[in-house]
């Protein structure tokens, strides 16, 4: 006698998208169709706004549990899913648990997903779902990879560095022909390594938002510096330049800081991915080098301490780089969990 899937079923809940923490209720139904020769589970789901009750959103499609391996409780499935935004996703590496009542499901290549010629927003990358039954409850996890995480942070070396060369007759923020060199850089890291589009800047609404943050925090903290002895607009040029180059790396502080779930691992890394992330950690460690090093050199025992700053946050950098590099081009001999968050092109929710 065939085993009906413990998900199938009509269940009501609520849940939390991460990592605004927008409360949403949401109404599921797992029907049925037929369990010969491989189970058939038509799929729907609706979320709406636990607050406004407004719709937020639906999926539907169908999961099938194929009846392979033979033996054991764990069988391989695929799933399919429509959204009403104009993409489709196919999970095609997916297990289904009988015995211990869990579903998981992966999609993290491009051919996992298709998108309509209206579909707006950023392009997923790769998703993954875990659902289990504890205590008579349905309980899912959902963890979305986006693109545009790491192109955020080469943007944003573009921008402070572009605010360098730009202000070089005026004032000298750092080296001025290392700055020129990196701006160069980071254009061929973005054009080349990640094939940017122009287009892609009108999507890039948080980039505006962080480099507004940066200039109005310098301002506002010149403004307040009753002991300097540079012109205003001087310091803020200055102040702006660091604040921005701070702020470039908030985005991998916070995929970090929000993708750490249960040790998952992500070691299926294509290509075209081992490409991106050699363009990324090239220009990175290539501009750091003459960023910390060449200044660390230029302070010397005038300030030993800046110059210890330099160096320490080089060999951070430099560690950061090998570590990661080292997962994404031998994953099955390294494994960590820093893995996650890097697909490149990954921000996990």
């Amino acid at each position: 006698m065939a085993r009906v899937p413990f998900i199938v079923g009509t269940w009501k809940g609520k849940g939390k998208v991460l990592p605004r923490g927008v409360e949403y209720l949401e109404s599921s139904t797992f029907l049925l169709l037929k369990t010969e020769p491989a189970t058939v589970i038509n799929w729907q789901q609706f979320t709406k706004n636990a607050e406004t009750q407004k719709p937020m959103h639906a999926e539907n499609g169908f999961l099938k549990i194929l009846p392979m391996p033979e033996e054991g409780d764990v069988k391989k499935a695929e799933l399919m899913l429509s959204h009403p935004f104009s993409v489709n996703e196919y999970y095609k590496t997916a297990h289904f648990d009988f015995a211990q009542n869990i579903f998981e499901c992966l999609a993290d290549t491009e051919d996992c997903f298709q998108r309509g010629p209206s579909a707006g927003g950023k392009s997923a990358s790769g998703s993954r779902r875990v659902y289990k039954l504890e205590d008579d409850r349905l309980i899912y996890d959902m963890y979305l990879r986006t693109d545009g995480s790491d192109e955020f942070v080469l943007l944003m070396h573009f921008c402070f560095l572009a605010l360098r060369v730009c202000t070089w007759p005026l004032l000298e923020v750092g080296i001025g022909v290392c700055n020129l060199i990196g701006l160069v850089g980071v254009l061929a890291a973005l054009f080349v390594g990640f094939d940017f589009r122009l287009s892609a800047l009108m999507q890039q609404k948080d980039l505006l938002g962080l480099v507004l943050l940066g200039i109005g925090s310098a301002f506002l903290t010149e403004v307040v510096d009753y002991y300097n002895r540079q012109t205003l607009l001087e310091s803020t040029i200055f102040t702006t330049a660091n604040y921005i180059e701070i702020l470039a790396f908030v985005p991998a502080v916070w995929m970090v800081h929000t993708t750490v779930k249960k040790g998952e691992d992500w070691s299926s890394i294509t290509a075209c991915r081992e490409s991106q992330a050699l363009a990324f950690f090239a220009f990175l460690v290539c501009f750091y080098v003459m960023e910390d090093l060449i200044s660390a050199y230029r302070l010397g025992w005038s300030e030993p301490l800046g110059a210890a700053g330099h160096i320490v946050h080089f060999l951070l950098l430099l560690d950061f780089a090998c570590f990661l590099l080292a997962h994404i081009y031998n994953p099955e001999k390294l494994s960590g969990s820093l893995l996650r968050w890097w697909g490149p092109k990954q921000n996990w929710v």
